[in-house]
C-alpha cells in the first residue's frame, strides 16, 4: 500500500510539472525502437532513435558466436558529394583536427562525415569482450573503414574481425543539417575537440565507460568499466555542443535510466580495493558523488528536454539519497544540528566511511535543486542539515596553507588531498542556489571559498568557475 501511495504521489507530481512547463508531453519526445535479430554468425541488436528535428541516432551491437577468417562488413549508405571526414588526433595529450577527403581507407576513429546533402557523426571503434563486474575488455581492430563511391552517394564499410564472444558496436548520428557549425561557434568546436568517446572513455550500448583504475578489481590496461555517471552528457546538456550535442544528450540520459537499481541508485560494479581494505565495502557499492552527479544531470535534462522519465529517475534517487543521509551521517553542533554524510555505502554491513567536502556539497546542491523545482520541504530540510554540517565544522576544513582538506575522516581528524578546483566549483554552485532560495550568500561557505581561492591563486590553478553572484 505504501509503495502504491508513493507511486501515486510521484505521478501527480509529474503531472503538475507537465502543466507548469517543467515536463512536456511524451508525444514530443524522440521515438526509440529496439530490435534483436539473428545473422549467420550470432546476434545483432539495433537501437534507433528518431528526433523531432528529423535527426536519427542508431547503434548496432554485433555478438559473434564463432571464429571466422573473413571480417564482418557493415555497409552504411550516405547521400551526397564532396565528402570529408573530420576526427580528432590525440598526440602527447593535445588534440588537433584532421580533415581527410572521404575516399579510400579511413581510420577507426570517432568523427564527423560531411557531404553536400548529409551530415553524420560515426563511431566504429568499439570491439570488446564482456568481463565480470560490468567491465569490458577492449580488443584490437586493425581493419580500416573503407569508402566506396557510387552514383552520387557513398558507401561506408566498417569491418570487424569475427571471433567467438567478441562484441562489435557501431553508432551513428545522422542529419540533413550540419551537426556542428564549424568555424561559426568556436566554443562548440573546442568542446568537441576536447571530448573523448574512444580512447580513455567509450560510449557504448548501455552506458559510458572509462578505463578501469588499477585500484579496482577486476582491472587491466585494456579494461573499461561502466561509470554510474556520464561526463560527456554533462557537456552536452549544460555546455552546449551544437545540434549533435543536443541529440546525444537525450540519448545518453535515456540510456542511463535502466542502469538505476530498484533502490534508486547506480552501482559501481567493480570492487574498489581501498574501500574493501579500509571499510569492508565490496563490489556493487554506492558512490555519492557519481550518483549525485548523474541525478543532477537528469534533473537538468528533464528541464532541457521536457522528459518526465528523467525527472522520475532523479526523484527516485532523491528518495534514496535522503535515506542514505538519514542512516549514514556524523552529527555535529553549532547554531543548529548538522550532519556530515558518509561518501559510500554497501548492501552488507561495513564500516562507515569518511566524508569528502565535495561529495557533501554536491548532495546538498542536488537537494536544493530538487526543492527549487518541486517546492517539497523534505528536500530542503535534508539539505539544511548538510549545510549546517559544513558550517559547524568550517574551521576544520581550512589547512595551514589555505587549501581545504579533502575529507573528515570520521574519527574527528581531517585528511587527504583536495582536488585543484572541483570543491571550489561546488561552493560556487552552493552559493548560487542559496542566493536564489534565501536571497543572500552564506558567510561560512564564503570563508571556505576565499581560502580555497587564495590557495588556487598562489599555486597557479586555473580553470575554475567564476564566482559571479
Amino acid at each position: 500500500m505504501q509503495k502504491r501511495i508513493v507511486a501515486t504521489v510521484l505521478l501527480l507530481l509529474i503531472g503538475t510539472l507537465m502543466i507548469s512547463g517543467y515536463v512536456s508531453s511524451p508525444a514530443l519526445q524522440p521515438v526509440k525502437v529496439v530490435n534483436t535479430d539473428r545473422f549467420d554468425n550470432g546476434l545483432v541488436r539495433t537501437k534507433n532513435v528518431t528526433f523531432q528535428n528529423g535527426d536519427t541516432y542508431q547503434i548496432k551491437r554485433f555478438e559473434f558466436s564463432q571464429d571466422r577468417e573473413q571480417p564482418y562488413i557493415l555497409t552504411l549508405p550516405l547521400d551526397g558529394n564532396n565528402g570529408t571526414f573530420r576526427y580528432a588526433e590525440r598526440l602527447g595529450g593535445n588534440a588537433v583536427w584532421q580533415i581527410n577527403a572521404l575516399e579510400g581507407e579511413l581510420p577507426q576513429k570517432s568523427g564527423f562525415i560531411h557531404t553536400d546533402r548529409t551530415h553524420m557523426l560515426i563511431n566504429a571503434s568499439n570491439l570488446f569482450i564482456k568481463n565480470e563486474a560490468g567491465t569490458i575488455e577492449q580488443q584490437p581492430n586493425p581493419l580500416p573503414m573503407t569508402v566506396i563511391r557510387q552514383n552520387g552517394a557513398y558507401l561506408i564499410q566498417v569491418q570487424f574481425p569475427q571471433r567467438m564472444n567478441y562484441i562489435a558496436e557501431v553508432w551513428t548520428l545522422k542529419s540533413q543539417h550540419p551537426l556542428v557549425d564549424w568555424g561559426q561557434a568556436p566554443a562548440v568546436e573546442q568542446t568537441w575537440l576536447s571530448l573523448d568517446l574512444q580512447d580513455q572513455y567509450k560510449w557504448s550500448w548501455d552506458g559510458y565507460y572509462a578505463r578501469t583504475p588499477d585500484s579496482y578489481t577486476p582491472s587491466s590496461p585494456s579494461m573499461f568499466w561502466r561509470l554510474p555517471t556520464n561526463y560527456a552528457a554533462y557537456r552536452f546538456v549544460n555546455s552546449g555542443a551544437g545540434r549533435a550535442g543536443d541529440d546525444l544528450g537525450w540519448v545518453m540520459l535515456d540510456t542511463i535510466l535502466p542502469n538505476q537499481n530498484s533502490e534508486g541508485y547506480w552501482q559501481t560494479q567493480p570492487r574498489s580495493d581501498w574501500l574493501w581494505t579500509d571499510y569492508q565495502i565490496g563490489a556493487d557499492f554506492f558512490d555519492t558523488r557519481f550518483n549525485t552527479d548523474i541525478a543532477t544531470l537528469l534533473l537538468q535534462g528533464s528541464q532541457k528536454y521536457g522528459d518526465g522519465n528523467f525527472f522520475a529517475s532523479a526523484s527516485n534517487y532523491a528518495d534514496y539519497l535522503c535515506k542514505h543521509i538519514e542512516y549514514n551521517h556524523y552529527t555535529n553542533y553549532g547554531k543548529d544540528e548538522g550532519w556530515l554524510v558518509a561518501d559510500y555505502a554497501w548492501h552488507e554491513p561495513h564500516k562507515m566511511t569518511h566524508v569528502s567536502l565535495n561529495h557533501q556539497l554536491q548532495e546538498m546542491n542536488f537537494l536544493y535543486r530538487m526543492y527549487i523545482q518541486t517546492h517539497q520541504e523534505l528536500y530542503k530540510s535534508y539539505a539544511d542539515k548538510l549545510i549546517f554540517g559544513i558550517k559547524n565544522s568550517k574551521s576544520m576544513w581550512i589547512k595551514p596553507d589555505q587549501d581545504l582538506y579533502y575529507a573528515f575522516l570520521g574519527d574527528g581528524g581531517m585528511g587527504m588531498t583536495d582536488y585543484p578546483y572541483l570543491t571550489y566549483n561546488d561552493l560556487v554552485d552552493a552559493q548560487t542556489l542559496l542566493l536564489k532560495i534565501n536571497g543572500q550568500l552564506d558567510p561560512d561557505l564564503g570563508e571556505l571559498m576565499a581560502s580555497k581561492k587564495l590557495w588556487m591563486d598562489q599555486t597557479g590553478v586555473t580553470g575554475y568557475q567564476d564566482a559571479v553572484f
